[in-house]
């Protein structure tokens, strides 16, 4: 098996091998999610060449996104204790999504105490 970095396959455009596995390692610049297609031409020992195999492969974001969540007061500081009758912000700016996608949308619920939930 022969392993390349997709950031120099992707420099170099055409990787030779006389190896029939290639190994792509995705380093610190993965692929994007989506659709990339692959090209393979091989060659014979005459130097007769094959048309080309074309393969789709579908990069798809399978971490589940991390709900961070907080109070702000009216000038903005995070606290748990908000005095009575004073306006707070619930903010889940810090949320984060490591699988590659992005965040799409907040599902805001308020739990009574005494819904067990």
């Amino acid at each position: 098996m022969t392993t390349v970095n997709i950031e120099k396959f992707r420099e170099a455009q055409v990787m030779e091998t006389r190896d029939p596995v290639l190994e792509i390692e995705m380093g610190d610049s993965p692929l994007e999610l989506g659709e990339h297609r692959f090209n393979l031409q091989v060659f014979d020992n005459s130097g007769n060449e094959s048309t080309a195999a074309i393969v789709s492969v579908f990069i798809i974001d399978t971490a589940a996104p991390t709900a961070i969540l907080r109070v702000l007061n009216n000038q903005g500081q995070p606290l748990s204790r908000i005095p009575f009758g004073e306006t707070f912000t619930l903010d889940a700016s810090l949320s984060t999504d490591t699988g590659g996608g992005a965040i799409d949308r907040y599902v805001w619920r308020m739990i009574n105490l005494n819904d067990n939930q």
